[in-house]
C-alpha cells in the first residue's frame, strides 16, 4: 500500500491540463463510455489488452 499527495498536487495538474501545459493522455492505454464500465472492470482486472490505465468518458 503507499500514499500519494493527490490533495495538494491534483488542482494543481488540473490547472496545468486545462491550460494546455500537460497532456495526461499518454497515462491512458483504454477508453470506455460510461455503459461499458463493467467491461472496463473486466479488462482492467484480467490485464487483457495490456490494459494498464482506463479512462470513462462521461460526455
Amino acid at each position: 500500500m503507499g500514499q500519494m499527495h493527490g490533495p495538494k498536487y491534483i488542482p494543481r495538474l488540473f490547472d496545468y491540463s486545462r491550460r494546455g501545459q500537460v497532456d495526461p493522455s499518454f497515462v491512458f492505454t483504454h477508453r470506455f463510455r460510461l455503459d461499458d464500465i463493467p467491461k472496463a472492470y473486466a479488462m482492467f482486472k484480467s490485464r487483457a489488452d495490456n490494459c494498464v490505465k482506463v479512462l470513462v468518458n462521461v460526455a
